[in-house]
């Protein structure tokens, strides 16, 4: 049996088939009947091969002959349908199309035998017009077909399959779900395809397909959930994410992630997927950020959906990577549904994973939140918003490290390594909350980053001085001391600055040094491949030579050597490295560290004044005696010295005393004038006060007039207005009747029109019910027709070819009957409504005239009765007006008297008011001129007193010196016998006194070895020795005296360690509240402030810091140890005569002062981040309401502040004071240090000014700078030269500028230049000639008077005539040049 055989053909078809085939003009009609039909699809008779298609679906319809028609190979023959030209043979193409794809084997079958091209050609190039059902039978088919996995990886992979499912999308004018759900199921079901989802699905633009579909469908949430999973795959490949974007994909899935919810959770689920995709890609950031679309990520972190919460955590993870959105998501106050996700997850058990169940998503949200959070704490107002909640936030970030995933206690550590990055405050809260001993318990971990986030972490919070007090407690100093060991650079480094930090604070420098410290400090200097190890090495180093013993120790260990030795290798790279540079700086403060001296009293032992010296024999004393007489005559020789400057001192005082005599009469005169001036002030006043009085009796009687005249104005107002109101009043009741009778008239107009409507509209519709009833009959009798005539066909089909083809003729026959039959009855229903519609048309044209006249009449009579409303509103309006003009004139007039008599007694009361207040601020100028001129005379006067009761003590004190020398020569003497003969009696000094006596005297000598130069050094060694060899009761003071002196001595020495102490504070206050924390948001992802402004603004307050710690140790360490032993006498001098060497960089930061000012207060104006850090830092309870610049300014103010405080302790130390030499040295080196200091600042003011000239002028020869020349003065002025071409000499006149310097003179002409942006405006200056200044310049006087004079060069033959803008001017000018050559004449050029 023949394949054909089993072809299936119903008995209803067979009836169909079996005629059909008879009356075909077929040449083989042995072959099956399915074949038959087959062969007539290429008749060229359309009609033919639309039967022949017709009939071949409907037998792809019976289930069994799907695998029979597959078998015998039709499929390919059935489905070159689609390829046919004529719609109505391809729609029926569809249909089997449809039918053949629905079963397993045929799939494979079109797949193999490749005519999946044939269903996408027809969709691509669909017939024009489209028959009905055939996108939608297709699609049916491809479809089923995309159902097979190896289908779906050939049209995914295929562009212009795609393209043509596309094209039915995007083409799709209104949304058709019979069509667009099965595009959509198509392009969903092949995009898991990878040829797919990499290039196919973009390049044949189904992506912009499938968003578009859901812009079309935006309450579709169904099809919608179709769409995002393919979404959600093909966002994986980054050329797809832009496609979707560049489709608008993120205003789609922006729209349903704020959807409500729960409903639509699953849904916001899918988005949200999606979105974590798209957001590693800068262009969604920027829009998340435009669109503020955090705002609804918040939202979905306040619910309860663990997967929402958990995919929307993802997406704004991926987001947080650009600072826009990070700013942005901050913004949207994200901090409290972060900390409540944290604080809810935190708590949930995590359920045991079982087989084939997925994880539990606790620890990944937990994560994700913290994570974010950690993200939010870079940024100082997010710092701030988490700390004030209410619901303890330190603690629930504490509580999410109970939850057993390594990942989190990682971000919990990252957390808090950024919160405590900026303020102390913050530090030590977080120190109080608990968080070190679960910091710690990751150092324990073996996964780097938890180590490292760690290591952040304690490094930040060791910072602060309790917290390095806890860690330190923690004992895990064994473990950090270890990681700064470890080849992990970044790690060690992170180790080594918590060692640096830990040592700032005092209390552990001895604890870690004992602990190996200053042996890591040493392996981390060796460390010279890496600069930053060394470098915090040496800030180790440093750090611990702010102790003492540290310092002994080290010292001992070589620690110098081995720090020059550094310090010469960072030398050599500093040119060429920054970091060494920095090395270099660090060690050298280090090496001033350890040559501070160390002394014994650090050591807890007691403080002796001299040690004890072994017994000197009677050669050795008598030697001793010969000395201190040798030393007598040279202390006569610095009497005489002293005698001559008493004198000296004498006239300088007489000079003093006249001048200050001068000055009183000056006081007096002044005191006098200003006596008379206030008479006169009074005198004026009361005159002022009977004007004023006067004036104001006027003002009343005026006024009183004025208020008449008003009244009267009113009155005849209020008439006017009366009379107007009446006039209204009529008008309006005029109006109002006409208005009414108007709307009546209207308003029966309108109904009569309204009934004529109502039948015209009735009528209508009786005709339209008419017409449509009887095209309702026609239609039906011409479907009745055709059914039969359809009847009639298919029973002719049964018959013979001929007799079929009689019939065909017949039927078309009566088709043509029956289609004239329509014409005619269309022609005559086309008459029928056409002379309807003439008579419409007429009738409405009739009623328009008759409108259009009764319009007219209506429009004339209201023209002429407005006409006459017109012409009485115009008499009114003109009567109005004009009563209101004379009222306005009226008006006009008052005021413009009542504003001239205001301004004049305003001009009048501010010229009184002025010259009151000149008055006033003369009076109190020349009183405070006055007090301080008796301020003046009052400290010259006590100046004076004071001169001359030191005089005249230094004259008792001489003699009594004179006295008392040969007997304490004798009683040394007689010490000396006692010692040797080993008597001991009453009138004889102990031993032990002998032995103390003659060993001060002998260590007196040593020390007095040095040359003498000057009477004040006589002096001083004059009263070393009188100190060390007199007796306890001196002569020169009583005890009382003496006792005073030493507790206002013991009052102004706890003031001094108080101002050191505070002075110290302040400083570490600038480091830690600003300087470190901005130094650490420098390596963050947005600093607060770049790196080289931060130097510029602090300079070396970290150097000043460190020396003045010293300073406070030592003067701490003695005022204790004096506190514990008060019989021995309490010694500073010597510890601020070491300081002074290093104190000399003050001068480098007070330099740098003025423009690190103005670089901070330009900071603030610009940086609104810095501006914030710095508002928050200065609310910190240790700056005590003080602003920064406030501490800055301290530095500047301290030398001074040393020079007195340790002027008044020298004014309190006794004479025979062991304090006293050293405290004078002290005194008078901080004095000169003092002035160095200020030197330094002059030159720095005066290389800054050089260069702004310098800068100023242009031209040629312009450069004036050059070493040693200084900048003296600048102005105005015309002059004239020798040299100058008589055409210049109009010319420049009127506009030199001339700058006048140490050496020479500079000519320029100025001229103002614009500037390009703004109205700002600078001054140049050109320059014209010089002339260089010497001793053969010479100043002469010249013809223009009072205002000029002549400079000559007689070297170069060069005269200059100089005439300034006044003769106060020309004296400026003159002493200044004057000066110039005198120091130039004095140095020999």
């Amino acid at each position: 049996m023949s394949a054909a055989s089993k072809v299936v053909i119903p008995p209803n078809l067979e009836a169909q088939i079996d005629p059909f085939l008879k009356a075909m003009p077929i040449e083989n009609r042995n072959v099956p009947r399915i074949a038959q039909l087959v062969s007539l699809l290429n008749s060229g008779n359309s009609k033919i091969r639309e039967n022949a298609a017709t009939l071949l679906a409907a037998l792809c319809f019976e289930a069994p002959n799907r695998d029979h028609l597959r078998d015998e190979g039709y499929i390919g023959p059935i489905l070159s349908i689609l390829k046919d030209a004529d719609p109505a043979v391809s729609r029926h193409g569809t249909f089997a199309a449809m039918s053949l794809a629905n079963l397993d084997k045929n799939k494979d079958y079109i797949r193999d035998n490749n005519l999946l091209s044939l269903y996408f050609d027809a969709l691509g190039k669909p017939p024009s017009p489209a028959p009905p059902q055939f996108i939608q039978n297709l699609m049916h088919g491809v479809l089923l077909l995309a159902t097979n996995q190896q289908n779906r990886e050939i049209i995914g992979s295929n562009t212009a399959y795609i393209k043509s499912l596309s094209s039915v999308l995007l083409n799709m004018s209104e949304w058709d779900p019979a069509i667009g759900d099965k595009v959509v199921n198509t392009l969903v079901s092949v995009s898991v395809s990878k040829v797919g989802r990499e290039t196919a699905m973009r390049e044949g633009g189904a992506i912009a397909a499938l968003v578009a579909a859901l812009h079309k469908r935006q309450d579709d949430h169904d099809l919608a959930t179709k769409i995002l999973p393919a979404l959600f795959n093909l966002s994986i490949i980054e050329p797809n994410r832009e496609a979707i974007r560049a489709a608008g994909g993120l205003t789609e899935l922006s729209r349903r992630v704020s959807l409500p919810q729960p409903q639509h959770d699953n849904l916001i689920t899918l988005c949200l997927r999606t979105f974590t995709n798209l957001s590693v890609d800068k262009a969604t950031c920027a829009y998340v950020a435009t669109n503020n679309l955090f705002g609804e990520f918040i939202k979905i972190l306040w619910s309860k959906n663990d997967a929402m919460i958990n995919h929307a955590l993802s997406a704004i993870q991926n987001l947080l990577d650009d600072d826009e959105c990070l700013e942005s998501f901050n913004r949207s106050h994200a901090i409290p549904p972060l900390v409540r996700v944290v604080g809810v997850y935190s708590t949930m058990p995590i359920p045991q994973q079982q087989a084939g169940t997925p994880a539990s998503p606790i620890p990944a949200i937990l994560a994700k939140a913290v994570l974010l959070l950690s993200e939010l704490f870079g940024l100082q107002d997010a710092q701030h918003e988490f700390l004030e909640l209410d619901n303890n936030p330190i603690g629930v970030l504490l509580s999410a490290y109970s939850c057993p995933v390594l990942d989190v206690h990682k971000n919990c550590t990252r957390a808090l390594a950024n919160l405590s990055q900026f303020h102390d405050n913050i530090r030590g809260r977080l120190g109080v909350s608990g968080v070190i001993p679960p910091i710690i318990q990751q150092l324990q971990q073996k996964d780097r980053e938890a180590v490292r986030q760690a290591l952040r972490a304690l490094t930040n919070l060791s910072l602060n001085a309790n917290n390095a007090i806890i860690i330190y407690k923690a004992n895990i100093l064994d473990t950090i001391i270890a990681m700064c060991n470890i080849s992990d650079q970044e790690l060690r480094v992170l180790a080594t600055k918590i060692l640096v930090n830990m040592t700032m604070h005092e209390p552990l420098r001895a604890p870690l040094s004992d602990k190996g410290g200053m042996q890591i400090a040493l392996q981390l200097m060796a460390s010279a491949d890496d600069p930053e190890v060394q470098l915090q090495g040496a800030k180790l180093v440093t750090n611990f030579a702010l102790y003492g013993k540290n310092r002994k120790a080290m010292t001992e260990r070589g620690f110098g050597k081995v720090l020059q030795e550094y310090e010469q290798s960072a030398v050599k790279r500093a040119s060429s490295s920054p970091a060494a540079a920095l090395l270099q700086t660090q060690i050298e403060t280090a090496l001033g560290n350890l040559s501070f001296p160390y002394e014994e009293k650090y050591e807890d032992k007691p403080i002796e004044l001299a040690a004890a010296q072994p017994s000197l024999d009677q050669l050795e004393l008598e030697e001793a005696m010969q000395r201190e007489l040798d030393r007598r005559a040279e202390e006569e020789a610095a009497a005489e010295e002293e005698e001559r400057l008493r004198a000296l001192m004498e006239v300088e005082k007489e000079k003093e005393r006249r001048r200050v005599e001068e000055e009183k009469a000056q006081v007096e005169e002044a005191k006098r004038k200003l006596e008379e001036r206030r008479r006169d002030d009074e005198r004026r006043k009361q005159a002022e006060a009977a004007l004023r009085k006067k004036r104001e009796e006027e003002e009343a009687k005026r006024k009183a007039d004025e208020e008449a005249q008003r009244k009267a104005l009113e009155e005849r107002k209020k008439k006017e207005e009366a009379e107007a109101r009446r006039r209204v009043e009529l008008e309006r009741k005029r109006v109002e009747e006409e208005r009414k009778r108007k709307e009546e008239e209207a308003r029966k107009a309108r109904e009569e029109k309204e009934r004529r409507e109502r039948e015209e509209a009735a009528r209508r519709e009786a005709e339209r019910r008419e017409k449509e009833e009887r095209e309702r009959k026609a239609l039906e009798e011409r479907e009745r027709l055709q059914r039969e005539e359809e009847d009639r066909k298919m029973q002719e089909i049964k018959e013979e070819q001929k007799k079929r083809e009689q019939e065909e003729k017949l039927r078309k026959m009566r088709e043509d009957a029956a289609r004239r039959a329509r014409e005619a009855e269309a022609q005559r229903a086309k008459e029928e409504a056409d002379r309807k519609a003439r008579e419409e048309n007429e009738r409405r044209e009739r009623e328009r005239r008759e409108a259009e006249q009764r319009a007219k009449e209506e429009k004339e009579r209201r023209d002429r009765e407005e006409k006459e409303r017109e012409v009485q509103r115009a008499r009114e309006e003109a009567e109005r007006k004009a009563a209101e003009e004379r009222e306005r004139k009226e008006r006009e007039e008052a005021a413009r008297l009542e504003k001239e008599r205001l301004a004049r007694i305003a001009r009048e009361e501010r010229e009184r008011a002025d010259r009151e207040e000149a008055a006033r601020k003369a009076r109190e100028e020349e009183e405070v001129a006055l007090r301080r001129k008796e301020e003046e005379l009052a400290l010259r006067q006590q100046e004076i007193t004071r001169k001359e009761a030191m005089l005249k003590k230094m004259k008792e004190d001489e003699d009594a010196a004179r006295q008392a020398a040969a007997a304490e020569i004798a009683a040394a003497a007689a010490a000396i016998s006692a010692a040797a003969s080993g008597h001991s009696g009453s009138s004889v000094p102990s031993p032990g006194r002998a032995r103390a006596t003659a060993t001060s005297f002998v260590n007196t000598y040593q020390r007095d070895k040095e040359p003498i130069t000057t009477g004040a050094d006589v002096k001083a060694r004059s009263m070393t020795w009188k100190a060390a060899t007199s007796p306890a009761t001196s002569p020169r003071e009583t005890e009382q005296e003496k006792a005073a002196k030493l507790a206002k001595r013991a009052r102004i020495s706890q003031e001094l360690i108080s101002v050191e102490r505070g002075y110290v504070r302040n400083l570490s206050i600038i480091i830690k509240l600003f300087l470190n924390p901005l130094q650490s948001a420098v390596n963050s992802r947005k600093p607060i402030l770049p790196a080289d402004r931060i130097k510029k603004i602090f300079g070396i307050v970290e150097v000043i810091y460190n020396y003045n710690s010293l300073l406070l140790e030592g003067l701490d360490s003695r005022i204790r140890r004096w506190q514990e032993n008060q019989a021995a006498p309490l010694l500073v001098g010597d510890i601020f005569i070491k300081m002074c060497d290093y104190m000399q960089c003050y001068s480098t930061y007070i330099n740098n002062y003025d423009d690190a000012t103005n670089l901070l207060r330009e900071s603030k104006r610009s940086n609104e981040k810095f501006a914030q850090f710095i508002a928050k830092a200065e609310t910190d309870p240790e700056c005590r309401m003080q602003e920064l610049e406030s501490f800055l300014i301290h530095p500047v103010q301290q030398l001074p502040r040393y020079i007195l405080l340790l002027s008044d302790m020298l004014r309190s130390t006794p004479q025979d004071h062991p304090d006293l030499v050293p405290l004078t040295q002290a005194v008078e080196r901080m004095r000169k240090l003092t002035e160095f200091v200020n030197e330094q600042k002059r030159q720095a003011e005066d290389t800054a000014k050089m260069a702004a000239i310098q800068r100023r002028i242009v031209g040629k020869n312009n450069n004036v700078l050059a070493a040693g020349r200084k900048f003296i003065k600048e102005g105005p002025c015309q002059y004239n030269s020798t040299t100058m071409k008589e055409k210049d000499r109009e010319q420049f006149k009127d506009i030199m500028y001339v700058f006048l310097f140490n050496d020479m003179l500079v000519f320029t002409t100025s001229r103002t230049k614009g500037s390009v942006i703004g109205s700002k405006t600078s001054t140049e200056y050109k320059w014209r000639e010089h002339l260089p200044l010497s001793n053969k310049t010479f100043i002469n006087a010249a013809s223009g008077g009072d205002r000029a004079f002549m400079v000559q060069d007689t070297q170069l033959g060069k005269l200059y005539t100089l005439t300034f803008p006044s003769p106060a001017d020309r004296q400026q000018w003159l002493q200044k040049l004057t000066m110039a050559l005198a120091a130039l004449s004095a140095k020999g050029v």
